[in-house]
């Protein structure tokens, strides 16, 4: 079996994994649809990039790099989309609990202040 064929399989089945990982995780309630979207999206890369390591074995040729690398590349921008989205979400999720931090702060200190007026 050649160094290219083996290559194949084992891009692809990490491609299948990832897909069965994601799929799992998002039936389950443990990864919000848009990441289990971009982890499917890379998973399949990964398997369609596994089963046509030909044509990609002759994009990587023209391009002189390893069929590997060309991949890799490939889920590299993947991952790269996914944590950008992940940075995003985070920042804003940040700016949420600030918010509300100081809504309670507030808050807490408008009854502390009815409670001393009363009679």
């Amino acid at each position: 079996m050649s160094i290219l064929v083996r290559q194949a399989i084992l891009v692809s089945l990490t491609g299948v994994g990832l897909v069965g990982l994601s799929l799992v995780l998002s039936r389950r309630g443990l990864l919000s649809f848009r990441y289990g979207v971009g982890w499917l999206a890379v998973g399949l890369a990964l398997i369609v990039g596994g089963l046509g390591l030909g044509w990609v074995d002759s994009i990587s040729k023209s391009l002189g790099v390893t069929p590997t690398t060309l991949v890799l590349v490939g889920v590299a921008g993947g991952l790269l989309a996914i944590c950008v989205q992940l940075s995003i979400s985070l920042s804003g999720s940040r700016e949420h609990i600030r918010d509300l931090t100081e809504t309670v702060a507030l808050l807490d200190a408008r009854v502390q202040s009815l409670e001393m007026h009363e009679p």
